[in-house]
């Protein structure tokens, strides 16, 4: 399936969104086996930081663990009211990608 899926709670249906501008490498299209985080302290609604993942040239991929890792040079960043994506470049060491982990964090402004 294309795009983003999301669950509207309060309305209690679900709901594809265009992914146009998620990957700023074309050939990256498709992700699978990452992660989204939500930080809810930026933005009306929050953000999405998405992190690692593969990147298939196709949607029929047959899965193998570290065969098309997404670059972690870039972070995808999703505004959740706007619908726009921006991208973070990561400058400094940059670790390989990698897919299927687990990130956590706590963001406080104060």
């Amino acid at each position: 399936m294309t795009g983003t899926v999301s669950y509207h709670f309060s309305g209690n249906f679900w709901a594809n969104n265009s992914a146009a501008g998620f990957s700023p490498v074309p050939q990256d299209s498709f992700t699978a086996f990452g992660e989204a985080s939500h930080v809810p302290n930026f933005g009306q609604e929050g953000l999405f930081v998405f992190l690692g993942g593969e990147t298939p040239s196709n949607q029929n991929h047959a899965y193998e663990v570290g065969a098309a890792l997404a670059s972690m040079s870039s972070t995808p960043v999703h505004d959740i009211h706007s619908g726009q994506w921006h991208h973070q470049i990561n400058i400094g060491n940059i670790p390989p990608g990698r897919s299927e982990t687990l990130s956590g964090w706590n963001s406080v402004i104060r």
